[in-house]
């Protein structure tokens, strides 16, 4: 009998620096805390990297491959959202928070 080990989607919290995700659709969130900063990176999969809760901070999230939602909307201005190859939404508080990879852009 062979087994392997299966990685699944992920919902979840960061708990450390940097979080990154698995192949298939995830959504990472940001840990708690204002002025904690953040290094989120999705992989596979149409994940969702959020970021808004907590302020005071410099965020950086990295969609990577696949259809991802990408948010930054905190209202402090200093976070980074990026994309990458796929359609990826990138919601923002400002166009400094623009990296690449960004298809569409959404900034509230």
């Amino acid at each position: 009998m062979l087994l392997a080990s299966v990685a699944l989607a992920v919902t979840r919290h960061c708990d450390g620096r940097p979080c990154i995700g698995t192949r298939h659709a995830d959504t990472l969130i940001e840990r708690r805390g204002n002025g904690v900063s953040d290094a989120i990176f999705g992989r596979g999969g149409r994940d969702a990297l959020r970021a808004g809760r907590y302020t005071r901070d410099t965020d950086r999230l990295h969609g990577n491959r696949g259809r991802d939602r990408v948010s930054v909307l905190d209202g402090d201005m200093r976070d980074k959202a990026s994309g990458g190859p796929g359609r990826d939404v990138c919601v923002i508080d400002d166009s400094r928070e623009i990296g690449r990879g960004c298809e569409v852009i959404v900034v509230s």
